[in-house]
């Protein structure tokens, strides 16, 4: 089981304790502070840990990183990240535990705060890590840079939170009342996420139901109706399918402007990812007029300065490098 020192002991033995509790039969635990000779530890040739440690994690077959959401400590951590890295090149099992107290906050925060907790457990940057000794961040770096590399290993470490954020997050979702599931703002930030992971397929059945309950629940100008419009159609735009992504854009955008005016904030982003949808599509004359409606309102009503501003007169910089071409 892998840790950080800076973690509070009886929490980790409590995130042991209940692992343990649902499994079939007892478990034995490889847990550094009792298995490993501390004082003998820093003898060790790093090509030790490198080979006789990592082919020791293949035998045992799993690991379990032992994690606080709110303070992911290990995953700033070299030895623990290396861990990690040996699990993954063993081809072992990978599991996050929690103790209990810990994991009764993390189910609200699922429902409360996601983007937070993908922020804090799924950006992994193993040159920032640290270790108590610097010679064997030093080692673990050497290794790094030896074999796979620093990017190829900050992408496996992401994609191994990634993945259990999305299974946390579909578990908590299974743990809603159904009525409430599909309009949920769990669902539709677990939808988000699986877009961001490239996993298009599986959350487009997502963006869709939560599409259609809003609709018949509360009305196609409702804002969550129109936010979840503006969610299916950037996923259709990904997925290829843009004479559909731009059906519901027009949607949306003409609720906007019915609701909320010309040049609300929410209506010129709505015209300018119609604007950018048109341009993809080759449609570049009527995309110009959305450009120029976007970048006026935002001249007028947020300044020169402005992001939106900005992108607008960059947006339409593109169309006329296009048109040039």
């Amino acid at each position: 089981m892998s840790h950080a020192w800076g973690q509070q002991f009886l929490d980790v033995v409590a995130a042991l304790e209940d692992y343990d509790s649902r499994q079939p039969t007892p478990t034995v635990f490889w847990f550094d502070i009792f298995s490993n000779n501390q004082h003998k530890a820093p003898d060790r040739e790093f090509s030790w840990w490198q080979t006789v440690f990592r082919d020791n994690i293949g035998k045992l077959k799993r690991t379990l990183l032992v994690l606080e959401w709110d303070d992911p400590k290990p995953l700033s951590r070299a030895w623990c990240l290396w861990e990690m890295v040996s699990t993954v090149d063993t081809r072992s099992e990978f599991h996050v535990l929690m103790s209990p107290k810990n994991h009764k906050s993390f189910a609200t925060a699922l429902e409360e705060d996601f983007g937070s907790i993908v922020f804090k457990t799924c950006n992994v940057d193993l040159k920032s890590a640290q270790a108590f000794n610097p010679s064997d961040r030093n080692n673990i770096f050497k290794a790094v840079e030896a074999t796979a590399g620093f990017e190829e290993v900050n992408k496996v470490m992401i994609g191994i939170m990634g993945k259990w954020m999305v299974e946390s997050g579909k578990g908590a979702l299974l743990g809603l009342p159904e009525k409430e599931r599909a309009v949920s703002v769990l669902q539709n930030n677990l939808a988000l996420l699986l877009k961001d992971q490239g996993k298009l397929d599986e959350a487009e059945p997502l963006f869709r139901e939560a599409l259609e309950v809003c609709r018949r629940t509360l009305g196609d100008s409702h804002p969550s109706t129109l936010g979840s419009i503006g969610n299916s159609a950037t996923l259709l735009q990904d997925q290829g399918k843009l004479g559909e992504a731009e059906s519901l854009m027009r949607e949306a955008l003409e609720m906007r402007r019915r609701t909320l005016g010309n040049t609300h904030p929410d209506t010129l982003g709505c015209i300018n990812n119609l604007g950018m949808l048109l341009q993809d599509q080759g449609k570049l004359s009527a995309a110009e007029p959305l450009f120029w409606e976007a970048l006026e309102g935002s001249r007028r009503t947020l300044g020169d300065t402005h992001p939106f501003t900005l992108t607008g007169i960059n947006n339409l910089a593109s169309l006329h490098s296009g048109k040039i071409e």
